[in-house]
């Protein structure tokens, strides 16, 4: 996937969330208004729920491409999303993302157990 744009990973990422079960991905829009700063920049670019026994699990992915670096704003927004324990991963294609979903699945499983 090196050779392809963030847009076309978020693209792929978005479509292959639709093959799995209790997955649903979204994209998220930050779009700013001239002369005025977007209230949500920073932000993620994808967001996924994910059910896991039932519970509605939120999931933030920032999409990069392979060297691709966070901006401050978006290194902001992890924290943020992290701070309380909440899920936010950078992926650069579908096997980072569903590398993502496993790493959450049994860390729940873990904490189930």
């Amino acid at each position: 996937m090196s050779g392809l744009t963030e847009t076309q990973i978020q693209r792929l990422i978005i479509e292959w969330s639709k093959l799995i079960n209790g997955l649903e991905v979204f994209r998220v829009n930050v779009i700013g208004i001239k002369g005025r700063k977007a209230t949500n920049t920073g932000m993620a670019d994808l967001i996924g729920q994910f059910s896991f026994a039932g519970i509605p699990i939120l999931v933030w992915f920032e999409v990069k491409k392979p060297k691709g670096k966070q901006s401050e704003t978006q290194i902001d927004f992890e924290k943020l999303v992290k701070k309380d324990g909440g899920y936010y991963f950078i992926v650069t294609s579908i096997q980072d993302a569903q590398d993502a979903i496993s790493k959450i699945e049994k860390q729940l499983q873990s904490k189930i157990s």
